[in-house]
């Protein structure tokens, strides 16, 4: 029950930051403010990395809100646990 109502608190909280166009921003700044060990449940509900970075690239913020948000150890252990 309480994992349920986690579950939906989560998709409400990414529902409301994907109105704003930084919420790839927001997506990064949780992910490196969070044990590596949540990021499967992050990414669960944020979407793939991959497909999130391709989107980034595609309004032109790519670089910004992967490559020099997260640090590069960071990004090769994301991009590693989801292909």
């Amino acid at each position: 029950m309480l994992s349920r109502k986690v579950d939906k608190c989560k998709t409400l909280a990414l529902g409301l930051i994907r109105t704003f166009p930084e919420w790839l921003d927001v997506v990064v700044a949780v992910a490196r403010k969070t044990d590596s060990r949540e990021w499967p449940a992050l990414f669960a509900h944020a979407g793939n990395p991959a497909a999130l970075q391709r989107d980034a690239l595609a309004r032109g913020r790519g670089l910004h809100s992967f490559t020099f948000r997260l640090n590069s150890s960071a990004f090769c252990v994301i991009g590693g646990a989801f292909r």
